[in-house]
């Protein structure tokens, strides 16, 4: 009986001490993390072609300041977003940080035009490092005829892939 009791002790101590370390140590690996994996895409109901992607870092999560840095060359280089295509890409983001982006696209007279966010203190058009080393950002660029104007209709950042 006493040796039932042991491992039914032994087996509770062990239910509540191995899942804390284990989760102490998933914490740990995720604090050094600087590498975000990230799925782009350029949403099926867009009606233009992503030509190029800026990033600019904005620091912790809780940051909601002006951004003090300056925004990145393309990092789509020479490749392009067609409506409904996506990429994959690997984003020098630290763990619990993020960046906004702002796209360019070619109009249909065939200048590039910047598509920016509207509010330089928001967290519009982020991709963010949280919950997941991987996210799915997608995105969805539209004409309005009314102020006749290229904008972003809808984006989403969350985590996996």
């Amino acid at each position: 009986m006493k040796t039932s009791r042991f491992y039914v002790f032994l087996l509770v101590i062990l239910g509540l001490v191995v899942p804390q370390w284990a989760c102490e140590l998933s914490l740990e690996d995720d604090a050094d993390s600087n590498s975000l994996t990230v799925l782009f895409e350029n949403g099926s109901d867009s009606q233009y072609t992503i030509t190029g992607i800026q990033l600019r870092p904005r620091g912790s999560m809780t940051n909601l300041t002006v951004p003090t840095t300056t925004w990145t060359p393309n990092i789509l280089n020479d490749r392009s977003l067609a409506p409904g295509e996506t990429i994959m890409l690997d984003l020098e983001i630290p763990n619990r940080e993020w960046s906004q982006y702002k796209l360019t696209v070619v109009d249909g007279n065939g200048t590039s035009v910047v598509v920016a966010p509207s509010d330089e203190a928001t967290n519009e058009m982020s991709i963010s490092h949280w919950g997941s080393d991987q996210r799915t950002v997608s995105v969805s660029v539209k004409y309005n005829t009314v102020l006749k104007t290229i904008y972003v209709s809808g984006w989403s950042d969350f985590a996996g892939i």
